[in-house]
């Protein structure tokens, strides 16, 4: 036998006897008389039991962990004390902390403070400690628990202490992620100023009261720059939530003519007003998928939008659809910027802006790929580029596997061209305390035809809805005075005997449990501000 295994062997008796020795102290402060029969007993025996089933866990465990009693005894030491102390672990057990010879009495009479306070108050306590090693000052954080006995008495202590390297990795993972998070707030205000002074620029030339062309270039202008803000926020909201796990996906059949079609009008400004060819070869169209139209069309629409941002003016783009064997592909061509294969690499990593000019970088925060390839793998596909090169273009692909069995699917309708055709309008109660927001949004309403009547807070939007009884409630959820979903469950107590009327919660939190909250509240339709007026007027023509 090597001595390394006879010192091994030697610990694990001494340990298995200390082990032992607490147990039999614990049962014997534990037990009033051996004759209150066996049925009392197995309580204390599952005890012990479990006691020592600890100490076979944290035998080998990489922290320092140790164990006193009331006395301030070591009943317990584990194999994780030999590298910060230098000391075996069978040297620590059945000492009193008073007996740790060659500590420094600081660093005693902390942990026996802490310990005490662990017994007196059963609260957790936490120390720094500090020892002189032969190889140089070891510190370390000890932390104190309390252990329970069978009764529910604090029956031991048990310090477990981590070393400067853990908390050196720690500190350091700590100070990345406040650099990330300073990183990403300066991109994010960097991002919105630019469209912000655009817009402001463009009203006033607005206020100079130009001619009709100048008019018009000024607005479709600050449209562009609305839904660049638009998309920033949405992609920062989406990529969080998938982060987190909170993001929601409606996986339905969906035909693949519906997501073209919704990412069509998602980037029909872009394809519309730009001077680039926009080609499509679009086959297969009535193939079905199980899938969420409306994240599927925003991977779609963000791929578009890419490929003329990073297109020069003239420049191709083309979008194809094909089911290819048991997958259905969709490719976004572009006769752009290209990419080389260290683009590649890292493109649909978090915070990734491409670049071929040092120190200038494209509009976006870098989040549109990341989240799109979420959304892929959230519907088991994939998503990868390539490209012969720098400005040889590039070829986006995305591939979904194709349910085996559609007897039962059938396409969604998400036609997005319907338009009110009624001669008659609902009428509407618009409830928002925002002055601004609620005046614009009135006559945006007003100019479609609707009679609309505002409320600035919720307890006036209850009273309005008794008086008025209208067909159509907007719902801002953060109100003044009282909850959005508060006012929604109020007006549907209203409304049993009556025609329910449709209830829309415009807000500006958009997380998943944000909506679940107005939908069980009482809310028909969830809308994340800033509102798309579009999306908004296709909600309202389902009541006309």
């Amino acid at each position: 036998m090597t001595s390394a295994s006879a010192k091994d062997k030697s610990t694990a008796l001494s340990q298995e006897k200390q082990q032992n020795a607490g147990t039999d102290s614990n049962r014997d402060n534990e037990g009033s008389s051996r004759s209150q029969g066996r049925e009392e007993n197995n309580p204390r025996q599952q005890h012990a039991q479990n006691q020592r089933e600890r100490f076979r866990l944290t035998a080998n465990a990489p922290a320092v962990i140790a164990r006193y009693d009331r006395s301030l005894r070591c009943i317990y030491a584990n194999h994780g004390c030999e590298k910060l102390t230098a000391r075996s672990a069978s040297w620590f057990m059945g000492r009193l902390l008073d007996d740790f010879v060659g500590y420094p009495e600081a660093a005693i009479a902390k942990t026996k403070s802490a310990i005490l306070a662990v017994f007196e108050t059963g609260q957790t306590q936490t120390r720094e400690l500090t020892l002189e090693k032969p190889w140089g000052e070891v510190t370390f954080l000890q932390t104190y628990y309390p252990e329970y006995d069978a009764s529910g008495s604090i029956e031991t202590v048990v310090g477990i202490g981590l070393g400067a390297s853990e908390r050196t990795r720690a500190r350091q993972e700590l100070e990345r992620a406040l650099e990330q998070r300073e990183y990403f707030i300066t991109m994010l205000s960097h991002e919105l100023r630019n469209p912000l002074a655009a817009i402001s620029s463009a009203l006033r030339i607005l206020d100079t009261g130009p001619e009709p062309e100048t008019q018009e270039t000024s607005r479709a202008l600050m449209h562009r720059q609305l839904a660049h803000i638009t998309r920033l926020i949405n992609d920062l909201l989406d990529s969080t939530q998938v982060e987190r796990g909170e993001i929601t996906f409606y996986q339905a059949p969906t035909s693949v003519g519906d997501i073209v079609r919704l990412a069509l009008d998602i980037t029909r400004l872009y394809t519309n007003s730009s001077s680039h060819t926009f080609l499509t070869r679009l086959q297969d169209l009535d193939v079905l998928v199980n899938g969420d139209l409306n994240r599927l069309a925003q991977v779609i629409s963000n791929l578009i939008h890419n490929a003329y941002k990073f297109t020069p003016t003239g420049g191709t783009i083309q979008l194809e659809s094909a089911q290819e064997g048991n997958n259905l592909v969709i490719r976004v061509r572009d006769s752009g910027s290209g990419l080389t294969p260290a683009h590649i690499e890292k493109l649909f990593a978090k915070y990734q802006r491409f670049t071929t000019n040092p120190g200038r970088y494209s509009d976006g925060m870098g989040l549109g790929l990341y989240l799109s390839k979420n959304i892929l793998e959230r519907h088991n596909g994939t998503i990868s580029v390539s490209s012969p090169g720098l400005n040889q273009g590039s070829v986006f692909e995305i591939s979904i596997p194709l349910p085996t069995s559609l007897a039962s699917f059938e396409p969604q309708n998400s036609d997005s061209s319907v338009e009110c055709t009624s001669s008659s309008y609902p009428p509407i109660l618009l409830v928002d305390d925002n002055e601004a927001g609620a005046l614009t949004m009135k006559m945006l309403l007003e100019l479609q035809g609707h009679d609309v009547t505002v409320a600035k807070n919720g307890y006036e939007a209850i009273s309005l809805f008794e008086k008025l009884k209208p067909s159509v409630v907007l719902l801002d959820m953060g109100l003044p005075d009282i909850d959005g979903c508060v006012v929604a469950k109020e007006i549907r107590t209203r409304t049993r005997d009556s025609q329910e009327p449709l209830i829309v919660a415009m807000t500006g939190w958009g997380r998943a449990q944000d909506k679940e909250q107005s939908i069980s509240a009482g809310c028909d339709v969830h809308l994340t501000k800033p509102i798309d007026f579009d999306e908004l007027t296709r909600v309202l023509s389902s009541r006309e």
